[in-house]
């Protein structure tokens, strides 16, 4: 007899931005590229709310939606999920706001759009990955 594998659910995704063509065309890349679950939400109330029933593993957050500032979303995550917040991606087309999230604490990584599947895929599977803790 063959022992049961253990099955770990797919990890999920939040895809954060409000220009829903590109939060939309994301997802469905991200669905079609890899075994993740994602989320989209197209501001920042609709994201925190999401993020609260049904926790992401990661966030890929924009950081200019129009009804707050990534940065002011990143703060309201923090505080409603406390030491539960999943790594934030800061992603914008804004070369100024990259480099300012690249320095910023809350954000596990910045990317400047457009970013390819290819990179996000790599990202996202890089931010989850843990250490073997069977290893002697």
């Amino acid at each position: 007899m063959k022992p049961a594998e253990h099955v770990h659910p797919p990890h999920r995704v939040l895809v954060l931005d409000n220009n829903r063509d590109y939060a939309d065309s994301i997802g469905d890349l991200l669905r079609l590229a890899c075994d993740w679950d994602v989320d989209v939400a197209y501001d920042g109330s609709e994201g925190l709310s999401q993020a609260i029933e049904h926790p992401p593993d990661a966030v890929l957050m924009d950081l200019e939606v129009d009804d707050q500032s990534g940065f002011d979303i990143a703060d309201r995550m923090q505080h409603a999920l406390g030491g539960r917040v999943p790594p934030l991606v800061a992603v914008t087309g804004n070369a100024d706001l990259q480099d300012e999230a690249a320095h910023d604490k809350r954000f596990a990584q910045a990317l400047l759009k457009p970013a390819s599947t290819e990179q996000l895929v790599r990202l996202l599977n890089g931010l989850v990955e843990a250490p073997d803790t069977d290893a002697p």
